[in-house]
């Protein structure tokens, strides 16, 4: 999961979240298939992240071959 931004504000309380990273080798539009992201409701896959990578830690090294994509609900 990827944190919403609002996590990162001090005076926020619980935990929200609007995104899925997911490092895989296959396309975006084969990723949309497998997931039938229209009977998600969710938005087409993108490579990177929701935010920037710097804005994490601990993400772990990404396989060579491999990228992140994200699939987000907005």
């Amino acid at each position: 999961m990827q944190l919403h931004e609002e996590m990162f504000d001090d005076d926020h309380d619980g935990i929200a979240a609007e995104s899925v990273a997911i490092c895989t080798s296959l396309l975006p539009s084969d990723i949309d298939k497998r997931l039938d992201v229209g009977e998600l409701c969710a938005e087409p896959v993108w490579e990177g992240w929701s935010y920037d990578e710097d804005t994490y830690c601990g993400i772990p090294a990404i396989p060579d071959g491999h990228r992140v994509l994200t699939l987000v609900w907005d």
